[in-house]
C-alpha cells in the first residue's frame, strides 16, 4: 500500500532515523546505472551524539530525571548554623554516539571527491556541535570544488542555507526544498521546490564539470521507504508532529477522509 500523500509523507517525519538510513541506500542504487564511465557512488558515514533536548523529531536516547538525595553533613555532629538548603533534581543528559550515512560520488582517477549528496536530519538543523561541524565540512567541500545537493523533507528546524525565505520567490517558499551547489559556482544555489501537496521532483544531480548532470527521482527512494518499512501501520486520524499549516492542514484532512484513513 502506498502512502496516502502524492509526495513527502509528513506523519514519515517522526520516523526520520529508520527513512534517512533506508532512503540514502535507495538513492545510492538509483543513481549508480545513471553514473558515467569512471565515476562510482558509494555511502558512507559520520558520527553524531544525540543529544537533542527538547527536539521532539529526535526521541532517543531518554532522557532520565533522577531526584538527588539530600545532602549528610559530614562527621555526624550538629551544623554550627541551620542553612536551609533548596532541593534539587538533576537532570543526567545521555549522550550516545550513532552514524548518520550520506552519499559520495567519486572519480576512480586518484578516487576524488566529486559530489556529496546529504539527506539532512536533525542533528543538520538544530544548533549544536553536529550543526556546526557538518557546515564547516561543508564550507570546506565547496572550496575545494566539490558540489553538494542537500534534501531538506524536515519542517522542524532551522535552515542550513545562509539566506533567509523572503530572498527567494513566493512559490519557492515550500515546506520541504531541495538545495544544489556546483562546485565551479559555489555562491550559486539551486533551489528545488518541494510542496507537500505535489509529486517529489526530479533533479539533476551534478557530476564532473563536463558532465550532464544525473537524473534523481525522489519519489520512488521515499515509496520504497514507505513499503519497506511497513509504514501503513501509521495513525492517520491524529495530526502529524510537527503540526501543518492552516492551508495544509486542511487539506490533508479532506485527503484522509476520501482515502478512508479518517
Amino acid at each position: 500500500m502506498p502512502s496516502p500523500f502524492p509526495g513527502m509523507d509528513p506523519y514519515l517525519e517522526e520516523h526520520w532515523r529508520d527513512i534517512h538510513t533506508r532512503m540514502i541506500a535507495y538513492i545510492c542504487d538509483q543513481l549508480e546505472p545513471e553514473l558515467p564511465e569512471g565515476l562510482y557512488p558509494q555511502v558512507e558515514e559520520r558520527v553524531i551524539v544525540d543529544n537533542l533536548i527538547g527536539v521532539h523529531t529526535s526521541r532517543y536516547p531518554d532522557l532520565r530525571v533522577m531526584e538527588q538525595s539530600e545532602a549528610r553533613h559530614a562527621g555526624g555532629g550538629a551544623p554550627v548554623a541551620t542553612v536551609t538548603l533548596s532541593k534539587p533534581f538533576v537532570l543526567r543528559i545521555e549522550e550516545e554516539e550513532t552514524t548518520e550515512k550520506f552519499l559520495e560520488i567519486r572519480d576512480v582517477r586518484g578516487d576524488e571527491l566529486v559530489t556529496v549528496l546529504e539527506l539532512l536530519s536533525a542533528s543538520n538543523k538544530f544548533s549544536g556541535k553536529d550543526r556546526n561541524n557538518y557546515l564547516k565540512k561543508r564550507a570546506e567541500m565547496l572550496q575545494a570544488g566539490v558540489s553538494i545537493v542537500e534534501i531538506d523533507l524536515l519542517r522542524r528546524g532551522r535552515s542550513v542555507q545562509p539566506f533567509e525565505s523572503k530572498s527567494i520567490p513566493e512559490d519557492f517558499r515550500t515546506c520541504y526544498q531541495v538545495y544544489v551547489r556546483r562546485g565551479w559556482i559555489p555562491n550559486d544555489i539551486e533551489i528545488h521546490r518541494v510542496p507537500l501537496r505535489e509529486r517529489l521532483p526530479i533533479v539533476g544531480i551534478p557530476l564532473r564539470r563536463t558532465d550532464s548532470d544525473a537524473p534523481l527521482d525522489l519519489q520512488p527512494p521515499l515509496d520504497r521507504c514507505y513499503d519497506r518499512g511497513r509504514y501503513r501501520r501509521l495513525d492517520y486520524t491524529a495530526d502529524p508532529d510537527p503540526p501543518l499549516s492552516t492551508d495544509d492542514a486542511k487539506w490533508a484532512d479532506e485527503l484522509l477522509r476520501q482515502k478512508g484513513l479518517r
